[in-house]
């Protein structure tokens, strides 16, 4: 659905492309491509604090996420991720 809201913003449909986007986000809310593009889609059409309160809610979540992970798991994420590479 991303990929089809990007389409959707270059012809200009933009009300589409963000329903477009809202729907991909609700399928994956961790999507950083769909996030970023959304935002980006804003900036190019000069709603600069809508694109910047787009990114603050993307990292808002994945804060969220990884701090109920982080508590849930008594583990910490950090370490996790390095022993895994």
């Amino acid at each position: 659905m991303q990929a089809w809201g990007v389409l959707e913003q270059r012809v200009g449909n933009l009300s589409t492309a963000r329903r477009l986007f809202k729907s991909s986000l609700n399928v994956n809310s961790q999507s950083y491509v769909t996030w970023m593009t959304w935002a980006a889609m804003e900036e190019e059409q000069g709603n600069s604090v809508r694109a910047e309160e787009i990114r603050n809610l993307y990292f808002q979540q994945v804060t969220v996420i990884y701090y109920k992970k982080f508590f849930m798991t008594g583990t910490s994420i950090i370490s996790d991720q390095f022993f895994e590479n």
